[in-house]
């Protein structure tokens, strides 16, 4: 019988999560009020117009989840860039 913690989607979850935490740990300590997600809209949003689909595949979320990060980060910060994502 396999060990559990010997298969890939063990350790795809394993890193996943770890990965999380350590990112949630360095934007606390830097003061950054931020969830992972709402940082990496913040970083791929400059780069021109995008469809909220672009940026739901970045985060590996649904249409609807993208739209709850994307307002949650605009009623937090001053978004002037990230008013050209489209929400078609």
């Amino acid at each position: 019988m396999t060990d559990i913690n010997e298969t890939l989607p063990y350790w795809m979850v394993k890193i996943r999560k770890d990965s999380t935490i350590h990112m949630a740990e360095l934007l606390n300590k830097n003061n950054v009020d931020l969830t992972k997600e709402q940082w990496v809209v913040l970083r791929i949003s400059n780069q021109g117009k995008l469809m909220q689909t672009d940026l739901a595949e970045a985060i590996y979320r649904n249409k609807p989840s993208m739209s709850i990060i994307f307002n949650r980060t605009k009623s937090k910060y001053d978004l002037g860039q990230l008013t050209s994502i489209d929400f078609r």
